[in-house]
């Protein structure tokens, strides 16, 4: 059963439509809270607000209950790994909702372009890449 298939919101809420671009939101999921502090840190001086979620499940939930910008998503999460909550993202929004998977596993570039990643970033990863993948990722389709 495709996990789209869970009711996340409360009851009388809409899915919101995607933020403007004076209020554009990020959502990072991801199970080390020094890395969430750190990708905060870095995308709050972008500008962005930003959710964050420690495992799978949240992140789809927040994810589908009021849709970011953007998505920065480890692929080794509790819960729903990192590349199913990719899929169902895909499934929900298509090609539309930027997302970008992190990871420490070597595999992280070929999951990539498996479930068709934005970018992916390689941890350890470095403050100027984030800062790259970010701003290409919510740069306007024909600018990337």
């Amino acid at each position: 059963m495709p996990v789209t298939t869970l009711d996340v919101r409360p009851t009388g809420v809409e899915r919101e439509p995607r933020s403007g671009a004076g209020n554009r939101t990020a959502l990072i999921v991801d199970d080390d809270a020094g890395v969430r502090d750190l990708l905060r840190f870095i995308l709050e001086g972008e500008g962005l607000v930003v959710e964050t979620a420690e495992n799978g499940y949240q992140g789809l939930a927040r994810a589908l209950y009021r849709r970011p910008s953007l998505v920065l998503l480890d692929l080794n999460i509790a819960y729903l790994s990192g590349e199913i909550v990719a899929r169902e993202l895909r499934a929900t929004y298509g090609e539309s909702l930027p997302i970008i998977l992190v990871s420490g596993n070597g595999d992280v570039e070929e999951v990539a372009d498996r479930i068709g990643a934005d970018a992916y970033l390689a941890k350890p990863f470095s403050w100027n890449g984030v800062l790259g993948a970010v701003r290409r990722a919510l740069a306007p389709v024909g600018a990337r």
